[in-house]
């Protein structure tokens, strides 16, 4: 393939944050870049512009767009941008949407669909987030309402799924759950990448003596602070665990809309000397690395990299037995799965790791061979690059 002054490939992010998403974004772009030339779309957020220009080299240009993320009748009035994604679709063989909600980007896929001759690819990070649709409990007449508009989302979901070229799921799990959903689509349409990360990076940390003061025995979780993340059960967990362990600390990196709320929830419950939110950072191998135990009580999972970046720094795990986590991690041999929603059950499964260190060291070993050998980076850049190759010659 030879490089032109056209965008062979687009790639449209629509991380407000980054993180595990957008580090894979940026290893499947490796390889292919050094054949064609590639133009990133990304959201008008200070920290992912930054994150995008770094990417930039001589065959990869990025561009701010803040196309809505979210599905809802406004999507389709968002002219303004869907005109800037589609100006730069047209000059594309290939446009490649990383979708972080089920109905996010349906407009834009119709539009390139229909004004470009470009190759879709959609992948699905977060597409079990369906499950939670009716979740909350609403009044009857508004209930009626969400029926109608999540009837119309599904509808218009699978005329999408039907327009592009492949279906990317980030876990075996996520590709049943979308033959399950939209089982219209041919089974070779719909193909699996695992998410994976560069494990040299965790592997080889050292322990930070900051972390580790007054013989704590800290537990950190690594999420967004929101309600997939499922903080507030692991907030309940906590005075569980302290009352069997009490130098037990918490350590939550990640921010969101709900820390405040959280923060408080911790006050209240009078753990927050055994909590501490440290925020987004930029040392998460060494705070891997001052750890003991790593805990992700989600609710719902595309395929989490913070699992990936535990086991690879050698951690015990205790998460929540939810599509993609389950995919990665083997109950009972590199750590514990519990069902989603139960600090009890969660409770009792740290305190069963902090008080035994042999098997918290079994089941780090066994994790860390599990991520190298399955879950790699070059393993998924290189899925990428032969996905857009095959793109590429079919159109």
């Amino acid at each position: 393939m030879s490089k032109t002054n056209k965008f062979m490939i687009v790639v449209y992010s629509e991380a407000t944050s980054v993180g595990g998403v957008t580090n894979a974004i940026s290893m499947s772009l490796l390889d292919i870049s050094r054949k064609v030339r590639v133009k990133l779309i990304c959201r008008k957020e200070p920290e992912i512009l930054k994150w995008c220009n770094e990417l930039s080299n001589g065959n990869v240009s990025c561009q701010g767009t803040a196309l809505r993320n979210h599905f809802d009748i406004f999507g389709w009035f968002d002219v303004i941008n869907l005109f800037r994604v589609l100006r730069t679709a047209r000059n594309a063989r290939v446009v490649h949407f990383h979708l972080h909600t089920p109905f996010s980007s349906i407009p834009a896929i119709f539009v390139v669909r229909l004004f470009t001759r470009a190759r879709i690819i959609t992948t699905e990070h977060y597409v079990t987030q369906i499950r939670f649709l009716r979740r909350r409990k609403l009044p009857i007449f508004l209930s009626l309402l969400r029926e109608v508009k999540i009837a119309l989302q599904l509808y218009l979901k699978k005329l999408s799924l039907k327009l592009v070229w492949r279906v990317i799921a980030v876990s075996e799990s996520n590709k049943r759950f979308i033959i399950a959903y939209f089982g219209c689509l041919p089974k070779d349409k719909i193909e699996t990448i695992p998410n994976g990360i560069d494990s040299t990076r965790y592997s080889t940390r050292q322990s930070q003596s900051r972390l580790r003061e007054n013989t704590k025995l800290n537990i950190v979780t690594i999420a967004g602070l929101n309600n997939q993340k499922g903080h507030e059960y692991l907030l309940k967990a906590v005075p569980i665990v302290i009352s069997t362990v009490p130098n037990a600390h918490f350590l939550l990196v990640g921010d969101g809309h709900l820390r405040g709320l959280l923060e408080k929830m911790a006050r209240a419950l009078k753990i927050d000397h055994h909590v501490e939110f440290l925020g987004w950072r930029t040392d998460v191998p060494e705070i891997l690395a001052d750890s003991e135990i790593f805990v992700l009580p989600s609710l719902f999972e595309g395929m989490p990299l913070s699992i990936l970046e535990a086991m690879a720094s050698g951690k015990a795990i205790v998460a929540t037995n939810v599509d993609g986590t389950a995919d990665v991690m083997v109950d009972g041999v590199t750590g514990f799965l519990v069902p989603p929603g139960d600090p009890s059950t969660l409770a009792r499964k740290i305190i069963h790791l902090l008080c035994d260190p042999q098997l918290r060291e079994k089941f780090g070993k066994e994790a860390q061979m599990r991520v190298i050998n399955l879950f790699s980076a070059e393993r998924m850049s290189l899925a990428y690059a032969d996905l857009y190759q095959r793109a590429l010659r079919e159109n």
